[in-house]
Parts: structure tokens; sequence; C-alpha cells
């Protein structure tokens, strides 16, 4: 299943898809030239307040 995605200025190889949830999937992958572990969620958005919300809820949880 590897293939390459590019991530904002990062390339990843992704590796497993690990899990999925209302609003996509999360994948392992590996970065391509720091050779490090990384996850990478993929979110597919319908353009509801529910969905924009979320978003905005990951982004605030992740960079903590």
């Amino acid at each position: 299943m590897a293939y390459m995605v590019k991530v904002g200025d990062y390339n990843i190889s992704i590796r497993a898809e690990l899990g999925s949830g209302t609003f996509g999937k999360v994948y392992r992958g590996r970065h391509a030239t720091k050779s490090i572990d990384v996850g990478a969620k993929k979110i597919v958005l319908d353009g509801s307040k529910g969905a924009k919300d979320f978003v905005q809820s990951e982004i605030t949880n992740l960079s903590r």
C-alpha cells in the first residue's frame, strides 16, 4: 500500500491505514527525508459547521 503524499512542505510515504472515523482516515507513514515515523490524517469535509468545528478542534489539539 506504500505511496507518497505531499503534506504541506513534507513528502510522506504512507505505509498503512490505522483507522477511520466520521471525517476521514488515519495513516501510518514515514517522513521521506528525515526517516521518522509519522501519523497522517486525511480529513474529508462536507462544508457543514460541525465539520469546520471538528477541524478547528483537531488543529488546536495537535498544536499543543
